[in-house]
């Protein structure tokens, strides 16, 4: 299974978005249908929108910058940030299929290393298209593939607060 990124893609699936919302309204819309028309409507292109002189960049910085000052403030700068932001919804998505496939009875394997650009090839992908991670699924072995499975200790990856 190949999990691909489609930054390029935001305002199609911000409209997209926004048009269901509008669509469930019956009447006077609620502050959750609100919110969310403001969400998609006004706050994702303010976040993803660019220009080629980077003066949109500049704005959310200092937005970034002025409204953290009294509150704590999603910071969210230019396509760096905005591309980390796509990848990781992604791979919340690729940990979500990987825990339905365990439900299933089914083991899976997220890879790293492999070709991005030959993948992206073979695939037929876009230009705008990443890849983010690649997982393999099946059924696992009792000896695994390296020996017995381990994980990390728990305590050393969580802090309990």
């Amino acid at each position: 299974m190949v999990f691909v990124t489609r930054g390029d893609l935001w305002k199609k699936r911000a409209k997209w978005n926004r048009d269901r919302i509008l669509q469930g309204i019956e009447g006077e819309p609620s502050k959750m249908q609100k919110r969310g028309l403001d969400y998609y409507g006004k706050l994702m292109p303010l976040a993803y929108a660019n220009d080629p002189i980077g003066i949109l960049t500049l704005a959310r910085r200092l937005m970034s910058f002025f409204g953290g000052l009294t509150k704590p403030f999603m910071r969210f700068g230019g396509k760096a940030d905005q591309r980390v932001t796509v990848h990781k919804s992604c791979a919340l998505a690729a940990e979500n299929f990987m825990l339905s496939i365990a439900a299933a009875d089914f083991d899976s394997c997220p890879m790293e290393g492999f070709d991005a650009k030959r993948v992206k090839k073979a695939l037929q992908l876009p230009c705008g298209a990443e890849i983010n991670m690649i997982i393999g699924v099946g059924k696992g072995t009792p000896e695994g593939t390296w020996g017995p499975r381990f994980r990390v200790p728990y305590e050393e990856v969580v802090k309990v607060i």
